[in-house]
């Protein structure tokens, strides 16, 4: 076993084990390139802290991040092709994939760094900088302990033959955490304060351990993002459809643009279950915003749709998102064999905002813009009708949807929405009830006054008698989940085939969308990242494999009639799932 050292603060090196996370496993090249690539992307987070340390005390020899990076990069380009990556998650191939493991380098070693490095170099005691070293060395220790238990010893394992021992893997983090709080303490005692490093506790002791808790759960997170878990089975997985997508600008004559001077426009998508034969040869969708390509996607325009009736899933998106904000969700679903119809909402879209285009009545428009895509491509004498009626079931209409469209799926099942506005009036709204929709899916939803709408009282949702999942996430600052998601489904009634309610542990509010996906010079420009792409957050795309899961058992459940996708909702099954809190009435 090779050494690798760290340049710490004491102006000597402290050099530590470098893990040796490379492994044989069973499955072949696929699990041979999440193992290479996993170790790729933590030894680049070491590399990153080292040199940063290496920087605070004045070394001219540490290696540059930009260097680090590169390298990186170069060896993630070589360890799969792009077929593994797709099976990884990664729908835009080697490249995609060695871009987000680079940016996640950057992200994770940042963070550590801030994390376990004093700012207060210049005024530090020589006993101030031994302390300083000592950390570093124990934080570095934890960490490799974490990424190795969690990755390799676990998340692999269960990849490959499902062999992953969590009980093991508990006690090593738990053991790890305790050799990193003694050695700190042991090393510092009272100068640990004098780092003035971000931890919280009445006592030295639990001042350090915040300092390695913290360490603790971005090394995990660090870890499921660099060998990603995909150990939640089929439903978590891509369906055996390829995807359609279909796109229509439609016109609603019975309502005002935002500017009062024509129709109201309705584009949407419509993504559905297509053939092997009719995506050959057909290049996989790209996303674009104002022209601008963001995201590939694997999905096929225009393509034919697959024979059969299906259930359709309409699909809302958040406050000034965009149509294909969730295409993680919506493609899913459709891969399974559910046509997903998903609109912009005119006036409340990432490019309206830019352009100064805002809804003064949005809540309202929203909902109707629901019941017109309804009302559209149920009739076959309307373009995208003419496509798609005979495809739909009509009896087997779902809604989901993201924050506001959360809400929106709320106000179209229940009665009468009146409450508080945002100027504390009480206000009422209308009634939007719609008896098409037989179960809905709001995720991040928002219940509280937000610009146009109301707060939806506790006794609303007593009048919103469908089948209902409401998924939220711990970390979400935009919509809470204790004051929206989960006083939803406090106040939910109980009687429906199916009320449950789920939180994503170390979820954002915008862990239910493809933001994270974007490049971080992009990611840059729109905002939202410190909502679900930092390190703090459970990466993404485990993120999404969850709400996946639940999403495609729920609709196949309470619309197919599907016992077994039930059952997958059981409370007993559901409470395998890490990452996930879950309840049921």
């Amino acid at each position: 076993m090779h050494r690798f050292c760290v340049l710490v603060l004491l102006g000597l090196i402290a050099c530590t084990p470098e893990s040796d996370t490379s492994a044989s496993f069973e499955k072949g090249p696929l699990t041979e390139c999440l193992v290479q690539s996993g170790d790729v992307t933590t030894a680049c987070v070491r590399d990153y802290v080292a040199a940063e340390e290496c920087r605070a005390v004045g070394d001219a020899g540490c290696d540059t991040l930009d260097s680090i990076l590169s390298s990186a990069r170069s060896q993630n380009l070589e360890t799969c092709t792009d077929e593994q990556v797709f099976t990884l998650g990664y729908f835009g191939g080697s490249e995609d994939f060695a871009n987000k493991s680079v940016e996640a380098c950057s992200r994770f070693g940042g963070a550590f760094v801030e994390i376990g490095l004093s700012n207060e170099a210049g005024a530090m005691t020589d006993a101030g900088r031994a302390c300083q070293s000592g950390v570093a060395i124990a934080l570095g220790e934890l960490r490799d302990a974490v990424i190795r238990a969690v990755g390799p010893d676990c998340t692999v394992l269960d990849f490959d033959r499902g062999a992953c021992d969590r009980a093991r893997r508990h006690d090593a983090i738990a053991n790890a955490e305790t050799r990193a709080r003694s050695s700190i303490v042991r090393e510092c005692g009272a100068d640990f304060d004098s780092l003035r490093l971000a931890s919280l506790g009445a006592s030295l002791e639990e001042r350090v351990q915040s300092l390695v808790g913290v360490v603790a759960n971005r090394s995990r997170n660090l870890a499921i993002f660099a060998y990603p878990p995909n150990n939640i089975g089929p439903t978590a997985e891509f369906g055996p459809f390829p995807i359609g997508i279909r796109t229509y600008d439609a016109i609603d004559e019975s309502r005002l643009n935002v500017n009062g001077n024509g129709p109201r426009p309705v584009t949407f998508d419509v993504y559905y279950p297509s053939t092997a034969a009719a995506i050959e040869g057909i290049p996989q969708e790209i996303v674009s915003v104002l022209g601008i390509e963001i995201l590939p996607t694997p999905s096929f325009r225009d393509v034919e749709t697959a024979d059969g009736v299906f259930p359709m899933v309409l699909f809302s998106h958040g406050f000034e998102g965009i149509r294909f904000q969730s295409f993680f969700h919506v493609a899913h679903l459709a891969s399974h064999g559910f046509i997903v119809v998903s609109p912009d909402h005119h006036g409340n879209t990432i490019p309206d905002g830019l352009a100064d285009v805002v809804d003064p009545a949005t809540a309202v428009n929203r909902a109707f813009d629901m019941k017109f895509l309804m009302d559209r491509i149920l009739n076959p004498a309307t373009d995208s009708g003419a496509e798609f009626a005979a495809s739909i079931d009509a009896e087997r209409i779902g809604m989901s949807g993201h924050s506001y469209g959360g809400y929106e799926a709320f106000i179209l099942t229940g009665g009468e929405v009146r409450g508080s506005s945002l100027d504390e009036t009480t206000v009422t709204l209308g009634t939007f009830t719609d008896l098409r929709i037989k179960a809905i899916l709001p995720m991040a939803p928002r219940t509280m006054r937000r610009v146009d709408a109301v707060t939806l009282g506790d006794s609303y949702f007593q009048t919103v008698t469908v089948p209902a999942l409401v998924i939220g996430s711990e970390l979400d600052m935009t919509d809470p989940f204790f004051v929206d998601a989960m006083r939803a489904f406090d106040n939910l009634p109980i009687g429906a085939q199916f009320v449950g309610l789920a939180e994503v542990l170390d979820g954002g509010h915008n862990t239910f969308t493809d933001l994270c996906e974007l490049e971080s010079d992009v990611l840059d420009i729109v905002g939202g990242a410190d909502e679900g792409c930092m390190p703090r957050h459970l990466p993404w795309k485990h993120a999404h494999d969850l709400i996946n899961y639940l999403a495609l058992n729920f609709f196949d459940g309470v619309l197919n009639g599907n016992g077994e996708a039930l059952e997958r909702l059981s409370p007993e099954i559901v409470g395998e799932l890490e990452d996930l809190r879950f309840w049921r009435k």
